[in-house]
């Protein structure tokens, strides 16, 4: 079951106010969820946010995500927040670029470290024969039909 914070709308029409929940990701938007761990309120002047520290920290460390929304909340309350999804991108593509220079280094440090594959060659005299085998072959097919 994957968990996220998330926000959940409360308020009349034209008046939201939300809560901070705790639920699973397939619940809908304002449907089920597990625990509320805070309220935000957008239209008061500054702007109210209450949460609860730590819950949210226990919450998270058990491997809950966040939205972009609440991480941005997060992030004004001074709660640890993950990375957005850019950042984590960039360091996605700068993994891939370091794994790609350690197997270059494999690849030239095996190269240098071992000799060049022995070439196994048939002595002239073997090939000799072998190619005539192969030509009288062909040849007797030939004929015989």
């Amino acid at each position: 079951m994957s968990v996220k914070i998330r926000l959940r709308r409360q308020g009349a029409r034209k008046q939201p106010t939300y809560r901070i929940v705790v639920a699973d990701s397939r619940a809908p938007r304002d449907g089920r969820f597990i625990e509320v761990i805070g309220h935000y309120n957008p239209r008061r002047e500054p702007a109210e946010l209450v949460i609860n520290h730590d819950k949210a920290q226990e919450w998270l460390q058990k491997g809950a995500t966040t939205t972009e929304t609440v991480n941005t909340l997060f992030r004004r309350e001074g709660l640890p927040a993950r990375p957005s999804r850019r950042t984590v991108a960039l360091g996605r593509r700068k993994a891939e670029a370091e794994a790609a220079v350690r197997k270059e280094q494999r690849i030239a440090a095996r190269q240098a470290g071992r000799p060049a594959k022995p070439v196994v060659t048939a002595p002239a005299e073997a090939t000799d024969e072998l190619s005539e085998e192969t030509t009288t072959s062909t040849a007797d097919e030939g004929v015989a039909e």
